[in-house]
């Protein structure tokens, strides 16, 4: 018969380890994120701030990793310093040419660099 991991007396296989773990599968957290939610369920604070260092100090929280999935994520959706001019100047353009009758399908096709028409 395999022999079974011992678990340390840290990492106890609890509601709260659970709840943590099941918010970590859907996304990154970040320790202040997580800590507030556990929160909200009603977990004592010295708890969570005990599992919450646990779950660290395993890899399995880090707010590093989460600001860069989340800057990663937002650039990917088009946020970012250079969109608010780039969306300024992409309407003030469209709006030029649709005052002076070209076709929707035409600005979108230019402002979208398919210049062959």
């Amino acid at each position: 018969m395999p022999k079974r991991p011992t678990r340390s007396p840290r990492r106890p296989d609890s509601d709260i380890e659970r709840a943590a773990l099941r918010l970590l599968a859907l996304r990154e957290h970040s320790r202040g994120e997580l800590r507030r939610k556990l929160g909200a369920c009603g977990y004592a604070a010295a708890e969570v701030g005990r599992l919450i260092e646990d779950l660290a100090d395993r890899g399995l929280v880090s707010d590093r990793r989460m600001a860069e999935v989340y800057v990663d994520e937002r650039v990917r959706k088009g946020f970012g310093p250079a969109r608010t001019f780039d969306a300024k100047a992409r309407a003030q353009r469209a709006r030029f040419l649709e005052y002076r009758g070209f076709p929707a399908e035409l600005i979108a096709d230019f402002l979208n660099g398919r210049d062959e028409f």
